[in-house]
Formats: C-alpha cells, structure tokens, sequence
C-alpha cells in the first residue's frame, strides 16, 4: 500500500500547514473568532475528504498535492473575490450582507472544486470495493480507515465528471449546516461555481469566473514551477505555498480588466432565457442530500459543526438595518464606533501619518464618494483585502473601481480624510 493511502487526522494537516493557513485567515479579513467559527470547519471538511492524495496526472500529481492545490487555490478565491462587486445594483445594506458571503462562497467553490478534480482523476478501491464521494457515506478518510488493502490508480478513459456532478460532488462536501445561514442567492451561485470550465457565450457569474481564474492561476503556476525544477535537473518539485499564493493573487489583482460581469442570480427576472442545457453549461443547485454527511461520521464533522454554527452565523450574516435608524450611519463618528476595533486602528494610524497631508493629496472627492487609491489603504499595517473587507462589514465603501485600482468611500468619511481636527 502506497504511504499516501494512509489515514490522517485533519489536525495532523492543520499542524504540518500552520503557516500556509494563517495565510488563508489574512486573505479571509475575518477576525481569528470569525475564521475559526466560519473557516476552520470547511478546511477539516476538506482535509477528510482529500487526506495525502496527489490531485491529478497533470498538476498537483505529487502525495499531498490534494491538499496543497486546497490552501494555495484558498488564497486566491479569497484575495481575488476582494477585488470585485458581485452585486452592484444592490444597495448598500443588501450589499453589505451579500458581498462578505460572497468572498466566503468563492473559498468554499474552490476548496469543493478541488474534491470533484480529485473524484475525476482518481480512482480507489479496496478489497471490499471502491471510494467514490458522490456514493460514499463517509468521508474519505473513513473508507482509508476501514479499507482492506486500499489501491489507487488514477483514472483512464473516463468522461470528465459533468458540471452537474460536479455540484452533486459539492453537496456532498459542503455541510449543510454551513449553507443554512446564506441567502440563497449565494448558495446557488456556489452550486453554480464549482470546477467551472470557459465556454464560449456563456454566461458566467462573477463568483465562477473568480473560482475558474483562481484554478487555471493555481495550475499554471504549478506547471510554471515544475518546468523551472526540470531546468534545475532536480528529482521534485516542491508543492506550492499559500505564501507563494499570496504574491500570485497580488499579480491578478493589478492584471485584472475590471469589467463587472453579470450575476445571472442576482436578477434573473431581466435576463433572456437560458438556453437548452448542454454538458457545459452550469447546473442548477441540487439539493442537498438527505442522508448523513460525510463529514458527520468517524471524522467528528458533525459535533465540530454544532459546536461553532451560532458563531457562523454571527460571523456572516448581518441584521438588515431598518431604514429609520440609518440616519447615523450619515455620520463619520457612527461609521467608527460600529467598525471593528482594527479598522478603528488603521484610520488611527492614517490620521497620525507623519505625511497625512501627502497621503490626503492622493484623495479625490467625486459624485460616487471619496475615491482612495487600493495602494493608500492596503500601506498602513493592514493588508488590502483585510480592511476592505472591514470596510464592506463597516458600510464604509459605496463601489469599488474598475480594476481594483481605486475604493469609492462613503462621504460622511470625509472628515477623516482631509481634516487633521476631526
């Protein structure tokens, strides 16, 4: 039996990658409570369902590769769903609620994209039969667990898995007890997102062309890593870091075109009629199943879900704001006191610059806002994604510029911006 094929605990994982996830939880901009609550339990569920496994003959093909493709493609989703709008013709308080579950749902497409590459390349079996996450009822490291003499072999001659199995695939990963708090705009949108592949006059939606982008950067990027080794004559690559994903994600993000695509499942009610179904196009979102999840088995999944799912909650959805008591928020003051304590920070360390007064001659005011350069405000002690992602939760940003280049800000900011009394 190959050493890969051995059972490992997630906190195994978790030890042996601790600085790649810290990586995750900075791309994320949540607060360490909120990423362990809404995060950690979808990085366990991955961990069981991929385990020591390489990914694919093509890339990721070493042991381990499964995992490693998990956290480097998590960096991206995370840092490049942080530079667009999935919503822009939602006002702010929807907007504000939905883009953060947006930038959640992107990590939670890729992480699921990575389990169906891996159902499609790889085939398991064992003495008592094989191991196939859209029939198995457990998780993958269970069937390691319990498997007499498991093989592996990498797939031959087999179609690729459709994008409806792929979603079935994702329905099976994703708890449904992490879906449950979404609005169900997103939860389609994931379903939708999953492994998606380019086609021509398709109509795509921003959380799939994030997750579609995020996995062709992660595989080239590997192959680009791989050819420099063969250069170097060395026996093995060495698997990608979510550090190496980091300064990726950083090159995508001045790259990108900054053209806002359409959100099919934001107003569908204005959109032509799909057309006749065809093996590329996105599937609709299968309901999850009624039988136990993988992860509620041997893996502990189920106690570690209940044990944080109030936290999830707390930490991706937001109460709307009825419409009388927004008058506040009109106020510089009543945006600070509700910002989280980091925020409160980095405008602190703004407004104590040693060249405030330069920093300011980079502002712009404009009928949208206050037009900031994403270079100011990702200067200051906190990364770019971190406190914009503050910024979204805050109700601070109006828009964000095409391209990524520049953030709209909400007028009633002004004060902090261009008065060193305020």
């Amino acid at each position: 039996m190959d050493d890969f094929l051995q059972p490992v605990s997630p906190a195994s994982l978790f030890a042996s990658s601790a600085q790649q996830i810290d990586e995750i939880r900075t791309a994320a901009g949540f607060t360490k409570a909120q990423f362990d609550a809404a995060f950690m339990p979808l990085l366990h569920e991955y961990a069981c369902q991929v385990q020591q496994l390489p990914l694919s003959t093509k890339v990721y093909r070493e042991p381990g590769g499964a995992w490693s493709f998990g956290l480097f493609v998590s960096v991206l989703t995370l840092r490049v769903s942080a530079t667009r709008m999935f919503f822009p013709t939602l006002d702010s308080t929807q907007r504000r609620t939905l883009e953060v579950q947006a930038r959640f749902a992107a990590f939670a497409a890729g992480l699921a994209s990575g389990v169906a590459v891996l159902a499609q390349n790889v085939a398991l079996s064992s003495r008592d039969g094989g191991y196939h996450p859209l029939s198995a009822t457990g998780s993958l490291r269970d069937w390691l667990a319990a498997a007499r003499e498991p093989r592996f072999a990498w797939t031959t001659n087999e179609p690729p898995l459709s994008p409806t199995e792929c979603a079935a695939v994702a329905a099976r990963f994703i708890p449904g007890r992490l879906v449950q708090v979404f609005d169900m705009r997103i939860v389609r949108m994931i379903y939708n997102a999953i492994y998606p592949q380019a086609a021509p006059n398709a109509l795509e939606t921003t959380l799939g062309r994030v997750v579609r982008e995020s996995i062709d950067a992660c595989a080239n990027y590997y192959l680009e890593k791989a050819e420099a080794t063969y250069d170097k004559q060395q026996q093995q690559i060495a698997l990608p870091t979510a550090t190496e994903a980091n300064r990726l994600a950083s090159d995508m993000a001045e790259e990108a075109s900054g053209e806002i695509v359409a959100n099919p499942l934001d107003a569908p009610d204005a959109l032509p009629a799909p057309p006749a179904p065809t093996a590329s196009s996105a599937p609709a979102a299968p309901a999850t199943p009624a039988t136990p999840h993988p992860g509620d088995a041997a893996s502990g999944g189920s106690a570690f879900l209940a044990k944080h799912n109030l936290k999830l909650k707390s930490a991706l959805t937001a109460a709307p704001v009825p419409e009388e008591q927004s008058a506040p928020a009109l106020t510089h003051e009543a945006l600070l006191a509700a910002a989280d304590p980091a925020l409160q920070d980095w405008f602190r360390a703004l407004r104590t610059h040693e060249k405030f007064d330069r920093l300011a001659q980079q502002l712009k005011m404009t009928e949208d806002g206050i037009e900031v350069p994403s270079s100011l405000i990702g200067s200051l002690g906190l990364n770019l994604t971190t406190v914009l992602t503050l910024m979204e939760a805050a109700g601070m940003i109006v828009r964000r510029g095409k391209g990524g280049q520049h953030v709209y800000l909400h007028t009633a900011l002004q004060p902090l911006f261009f008065d060193n009394d305020a």
